[in-house]
């Protein structure tokens, strides 16, 4: 006798969190508004910079592109690229940004390959001593890639991801 039943199969979405509805119940905290992106987008992160902007970074069909807001995200100037497509069924995607110390933004992202089996991903970050006006060398972070975990800076300085 088969005692084993088929479990449902699940198909996961990337989901911009950024993105939040106008409309408020009792359960959603309040204090959110909608902002609209380009069409194209999957993920961003955002950083406060010294200045007072903002950065988002986000992924928009495998490369990885910048936009700066100068009202706290009310809008968005047009964005510009970071990180040109690879070639081929390649992308970087779940980008993610970190202050870190003296004051420096790491830009960690996921190099992913489609269409692979095994899926083919590493996370590699870079380093900004700019403010995100420039961007350091790529650097290796993690094999098979931290899905979409943003890192996080420890009082003692350590970078976990």
């Amino acid at each position: 006798m088969n005692r084993m039943k088929k479990a449902p199969s699940w198909t996961l979405v990337p989901a911009l969190v950024v993105v939040v509805s106008s409309g408020v119940t009792a359960d959603e905290p309040g204090g959110f508004e909608q902002t609209k992106l380009e069409s194209g987008v999957t993920v961003a992160d955002i950083e406060p910079l010294k200045d007072g902007r903002l950065l988002m970074v986000l992924d928009h069909d495998g490369e990885l592109r910048g936009a700066y807001s100068r009202d706290n995200g009310k809008t968005w100037e047009a964005s510009f690229r970071i990180l040109p497509k690879p070639d081929g069924n390649a992308g970087y995607f779940h980008p993610s940004l970190t202050r870190v110390d003296k004051g420096d933004l790491l830009l960690s992202y996921q190099y992913y390959v489609r269409e692979t089996r095994p899926v083919y991903k590493i996370s590699y970050y870079r380093r900004s001593k700019d403010e995100g006006e420039i961007w350091g060398d790529q650097l290796f972070m993690a094999a098979d890639g931290l899905f979409n975990d943003k890192p996080i800076r420890l009082s003692t300085g350590r970078l976990i991801g």
